[in-house]
């Protein structure tokens, strides 16, 4: 049976690679009654405008392809939920059209490397759920007022800015769950301003990134201690931080634990060995970092450390000169590796 008479299908999958040559043919904007366009991984260059005959279009899924811009048209496709352009890395921008999808409940745009911005208007997207934006390089900044996205669950990517509606506040009502990062968060002024965050509301985070530019700033946020199901913390280039708060030894579920740039922290605190789910602990660029608790070098299973510029000690020198028992390699989050180091003795005995 020819595509072009196909008028009833609902759902297209293009399996052929070769067979777009660049772009979706366009006797597919003829099927009128298409709920799902799925062209993953075809070396499509250009999304024809008829994309917007497809009315009744509920997932249109294109990622990994070569666009670099989704047509205007797009607006057309009010019954749009799932907009999946994930890895187009040669994707630049969005149309200001997309935010009047009102029925679009899933933003893809992860791995976009090139995507330099998101559209200025989506705090009218009333209706979205997820908004997958992580590895996205190239993206300085948030929409304004993404705070008024109520019904949002998943923000990955979150920038801190000083203008009205980029306030790190602006996280403050949504219920966020899984993955987040919030990145610089030395635009935030004092802690009494990072408060406004809520972390406390948010306990069913399971991915908590903390990045900082270089800042005077020496505390991390509070309400950490509530996010009970955390199973991974990434706190980085925060160079006035000299302790871990106690407040961190109640998230007992906590698997993975990373530091970097964080040159005045000047040891691990006793309690880390409490927590007992610990799998990874990395060390990057900690200088004055000289031990870590007698207890974890008890630990069963051994815990995976990756260990790097930190432990340093006159007798020693680098930590990169130290006895290592044991190396291997273990799958961290999203597909990276960290080198897993289980030293000798000298990390937890240097006296």
């Amino acid at each position: 049976m020819s595509l072009s008479k196909s008028q009833t299908l609902r759902t297209f999958v293009e399996l052929d690679r070769d067979h777009f040559e660049g772009r979706i043919p366009h006797h597919i904007s003829k099927l009128k009654y298409l709920r799902v366009l799925d062209s993953s991984f075809v070396p499509i260059r250009n999304l024809s405008s008829l994309i917007g005959n497809l009315k009744h279009l509920r997932y249109l899924h294109i990622w990994f392809s070569d666009v670099k811009t989704i047509p205007k048209s797009i607006t057309s496709l009010q019954n749009l939920q799932v907009l999946n352009v994930c890895g187009c890395l040669n994707l630049y921008k969005l149309p200001e059209s997309v935010t009047n999808l009102q029925n679009l409940r899933t933003l893809d745009v992860s791995c976009c490397f090139k995507l330099g911005k998101l559209p200025k208007q989506m705090s009218k997207m009333k209706n979205i759920r997820h908004l997958k934006n992580s590895d996205t390089d190239s993206l300085t900044c948030m929409p304004r007022g993404i705070g008024q996205l109520t019904h949002l669950q998943t923000l990955e990517r979150f920038i801190v800015g000083k203008e009205y509606g980029h306030h790190i506040g602006e996280l403050q009502k949504l219920n966020l769950r899984g993955e987040l990062s919030i990145e610089d968060l030395n635009c935030v002024r004092d802690a009494k301003d990072a408060e406004e965050a809520k972390l406390m509301s948010k306990p069913h985070l399971c991915s908590l990134n903390l990045l900082w530019n270089p800042t005077e700033i020496s505390t991390l946020p509070n309400g950490i201690e509530n996010l009970r199901t955390l199973q991974r913390l990434t706190i980085r280039t925060l160079p006035k931080l000299v302790s871990l708060p106690d407040e961190l030894q109640y998230v007992t579920s906590l698997q993975q634990l990373s530091l970097s740039y964080c040159d005045s922290l000047v040891g691990m605190p006793e309690w880390i060995e409490n927590l007992t789910a610990l799998q990874y602990l990395r060390i990057f660029n900690c200088p004055n970092i000289v031990s870590l608790p007698a207890g974890l070098k008890r630990r069963a299973p051994p815990l995976n450390m990756y260990i790097e510029d930190a432990l340093k000690d006159p007798k020693l020198g680098s930590s990169k000169e130290m006895k290592r028992s044991r190396l291997s390699l273990q799958k961290s989050n999203r597909d990276a590796h960290h080198l897993a180091i289980v030293c000798g003795s000298s990390p937890w005995d240097l006296e």
